[in-house]
């Protein structure tokens, strides 16, 4: 090799050298794993959202039926609509949508509890007029299954009972793979039917930090 043919081998070597670095794959860190999650899980709530739409169209239908009632008839409080969650991950559940002006009280891996924004959140501990979210067995769903209203939501089966106790509400339970069943509590406060109430509650998504509870 001679002196002149030095400066074409170091540019071989060059090109040589960027060739192979361009065929490397960069792997994603953690930040855009995380990014990637997030965007999954805005998709799947305006996914839900849109599949619940009919629901506002039924309380906009209802509000329009209320002009023609007699007078002094007074017309019965439109359904508390959903929207998309957007409040931070919850212990042991997921929520992709809750009801317009509610929040998360309480989260725990035995149970999850949403308040409306004007309850001031004393007595943590107390799901009256709050709608609570666990984990359970069959024995110990209150209120009696076999007296209970079947209604298919999202293309499951679910059961909406009325719960016992001096606070009225519904009960719905949506069975999981495992054999446990998600159990949500309603209030009357958000004036769902059957159908709205059974809607809502398979929306929810069990996590592995779910713990199944004992009534």
């Amino acid at each position: 090799m001679t002196h002149d043919d030095a400066p074409h081998d170091g540019t071989a070597l060059t090109d040589l050298l960027t060739r192979a670095a361009a065929t490397v794959v960069a792997v994603p860190g953690d930040e855009l794993l995380d990014d990637d999650l997030r965007r999954g899980r805005e998709a799947r709530r305006r996914r839900t959202l849109g599949r619940l739409a009919g629901v506002g169209v039924v309380a906009v239908l209802g509000v329009g039926l209320s002009l023609a009632l007699p007078r002094g008839t007074t017309a019965p409080a439109a359904a508390v609509p959903l929207v998309a969650f957007t409040g931070e991950d919850v212990t042991g559940f997921e929520l992709e949508v809750v009801p317009e002006g509610w929040r998360v009280l309480t989260s725990h891996a035995g149970d999850l509890v949403l308040a409306s924004h004007d309850d001031d959140g004393a007595q943590p501990g107390s799901f009256a007029g709050r709608i609570a979210i666990m984990l359970t067995e069959e024995q110990y769903l209150p209120g009696a299954p076999a007296d209970a209203v079947r209604v298919t939501a999202g293309g499951r089966d679910v059961l909406v009972f009325t719960t016992p106790g001096t606070s009225p509400s519904q009960g719905v339970s949506v069975a999981q793979p495992d054999g446990s069943y998600l159990y949500v509590q309603v209030p009357a406060e958000v004036r769902w039917s059957d159908q709205q109430a059974a809607d809502f509650a398979v929306t929810v998504g069990v996590t592995p930090e779910a713990v199944v509870g004992v009534g």
